[in-house]
């Protein structure tokens, strides 16, 4: 009995109870509550990380004193709904609530001038938010990945749109852009699928590398007055996009800027555009007409490549044809190219199955290897100026009948005339060549008449010889003609060609 009292007696030592907070000079360093917290309002800032990965915290009211929250305060609160910011607050940290994938909606007191970057990324849940004029800087990536956000209206304090700040924001429908804003920088529209239409005024004279990539259900776009570049990528994959308008203060598309606009049937390029950058078209599938400006000196590689409907093609003077330049575009019938094409480069015209009508020009000097292969060409000569044809050239173009070389010596590569099996004459130059080279290695048919220039002329000079009318003056020019043309061909060369 008596050691029960002495035990009874004896004081028993409470567990200290943790502080729901850690407060230190007006911060709040870092929060060990439950569901809901206030903020005390004699907290002045939220300290870095401070609620970061606080997964039982449901609500939070910020006290009325806060007037930064910094960086990544919030960040994968995953369970955070609903946040109430005071009237007084003027700055949100890099990627302050980042992740808060429950948090609904926002609503952003007129006193904040910063949102840092990724400040509210990845908040899926994020449906409803509310920017307020006096907002200054908008960080990159502030509402990136923010999936449930449907309509957005920017306050007409903001001047820039930093990068990504709406990528993948996947439910966007329709964005009003103030007046004030003049630059989108790259990717701030990237991936927003559902957004239908974008408005920019003329105020706007700069778009970024994607700025609208991947806007799927986008249709129309006009370009604005002070805008001078297409970027890089700018309408990739806008699989909607139908038409769009340039203005004519452009001066170059960079390399994709529509590549995959499936739906684009029109676009007018003004004559200020000097430069079409690398596959800026590729995959247009629906694009019918493309007339070039005079100053496009060239296009590069894979311009207008896969676009399977284009039939009508205007080159300006245009003097180099980038390698897969129209490979593909499968129904292009004909083309006529203008006296300023100096160079058709590799694989140009690959797989333009219907291409039957070919214009080349005194012009051109060099033909690419594959450039022509697998098109409908029936017969062609090749212009006085071609000095070199790559290997490959016309291989499997199993329509060619005719094919005349120029009178020079013409280096060619292997198996230019690979599958041509309907090949029936072949014009070689005028003089035997200066390496020989056997028919099995340019894939010339067996039965395949090979005439040289010589024969022809020789042919000619005899017919005019025989007609009636030939003065006696001329009678003796044929005749000596005739004979030198006769003696070049005592020994003619085996049918080959020259090796470059």
């Amino acid at each position: 009995m008596k050691q029960e009292k002495r035990r009874a007696g004896k004081p028993t030592s409470a567990k200290p109870q943790r502080a729901a907070c850690e407060i230190r000079n007006g911060e709040l360093l870092r929060y060990h509550g439950g569901e809901e917290f206030t903020v005390p309002d004699t907290i002045t800032a939220i300290a870095a990380g401070a609620f970061r990965d606080c997964r039982t915290l449901v609500s939070v009211v910020i006290g009325k004193n806060v007037t930064a929250i910094r960086r990544d305060a919030f960040r994968d609160c995953v369970n955070l709904k609903q946040v109430t910011l005071p009237a007084g607050l003027l700055e949100i940290g890099d990627s302050a609530f980042r992740g808060c994938a429950s948090l609904v909606s926002l609503n952003l007191p007129r006193s904040v001038k910063t949102v840092g970057d990724s400040a509210f990324r990845d908040c899926k849940s994020l449906k409803t938010v509310n920017l307020t004029t006096g907002l200054t800087h908008l960080g990159a990536y502030a509402f990136a990945g923010c999936e449930a956000m449907e309509n957005l209206t920017l306050p007409d304090t903001l001047h820039s749109l930093h990068k990504g700040v709406f990528l993948m924001c996947s439910s966007l429908r329709t964005v009003e852009i103030p007046e004030s804003v003049d630059t989108i920088g790259s990717y701030v529209f990237g991936e927003c699928y559902s957004l239908e239409e974008i408005t920019l005024t003329d105020a706007v004279s700069y778009l970024g590398r994607g700025a609208f990539a991947e806007c799927r259900a986008l249709k129309h776009f006009r370009a604005p007055r002070r805008l001078t570049f297409f970027a890089n990528y700018l309408f990739c994959g806008c699989e909607s996009l139908e038409d769009v308008t340039v203005s004519d203060s452009v001066s170059a598309i960079g390399s994709y800027a529509f590549c995959g606009c499936k739906s684009l049937r029109r676009i007018a390029i003004p004559q200020s555009v000097t430069r079409v950058g690398r596959a800026s078209f590729l995959g247009c599938s629906s694009l019918v007409r493309i007339d070039l400006p005079d100053g496009i000196r060239a296009l590069e590689r894979a311009a207008f490549a896969q676009c399977t409907s284009l039939s009508t093609v205007h080159l300006g003077n245009v003097e180099r044809i980038g390698e897969e330049c129209f490979s593909k575009c499968l129904a292009l019938s004909e083309i006529v190219l203008p006296e300023s094409v100096k160079v058709i480069e590799d694989k140009a015209f690959y797989r333009c199955i219907s291409l039957e009508l070919v214009g080349l020009p005194e012009s051109l000097s060099s033909i690419g290897e594959r450039a022509f292969e697998e098109c409908a060409i029936v017969s062609l000569s090749l212009p006085e100026s071609v000095t070199r044809v790559g290997d490959y050239a016309f291989a499997s173009c199993y329509w060619l009948t005719t094919f005349l070389f120029p009178r020079h010596r013409v280096s060619l590569g292997a198996s230019v005339f690979a599958g041509c099996a309907g090949l029936e004459v072949l014009v070689l130059p005028r003089r035997g060549m200066r390496r020989l080279r056997r028919r099995e290695l340019l894939h010339i048919p067996g039965d395949t008449q090979i005439i040289y220039h010589n024969e022809l002329e020789l042919s000619w000079l005899l017919t005019e010889l025989g007609s009636d009318g030939v003065s006696d003056d001329r009678r003796r020019e044929l005749c000596n003609e005739i004979r030198r043309l006769a003696k070049s061909l005592r020994h003619p060369a085996e049918v080959d060609a020259e090796e470059g």
